[in-house]
């Protein structure tokens, strides 16, 4: 039987406490993909499921998992959902010079770097 990631992706949602309504944007998120475009909601729930897995033990699947669920958002996607997540923006969109702009004004760690640039390079290999 086929894994059914758009299910397996919404529980997984739905269950998982983030910060910042994080959790509500993304369901509106793959609500809005269901509408528009149930292909690439198909496609980015995959990302989703294979990016939790590629995370190494002990690691909070969540940046990986919420990266797989925007992999394919657009920009206006990306302003719309994500406006009140500086990382997952970074990860998808932003250029090192964005790293400035961390809205708490202090300095980034070298962990949440490495983090942003390890994530985003695996949704880079899609």
């Amino acid at each position: 039987m086929a894994m059914d990631y758009v299910t397996w992706v919404r529980r997984a949602n739905s269950r998982w406490i983030a910060h910042h309504g994080l959790s509500s944007n993304a369901a509106a998120y793959l609500d809005h993909l269901e509408r528009l475009d149930p292909e690439r909601l198909s496609r980015s729930c995959h990302h989703a499921y294979h990016l939790a897995q590629e995370r190494t033990a002990g690691d909070d699947p969540k940046p990986w998992f919420y990266a797989g669920v925007f992999s394919l958002a657009t920009p206006m996607e990306i302003r719309r959902y994500l406006s009140k997540h500086w990382l997952l923006r970074m990860v998808l969109a932003g250029s090192p010079a964005d790293l400035a702009q961390n809205p708490a004004g202090q300095e980034v760690s070298r962990a949440t770097l490495r983090k942003i640039m390890t994530v985003r390079a695996a949704v880079a290999r899609g």
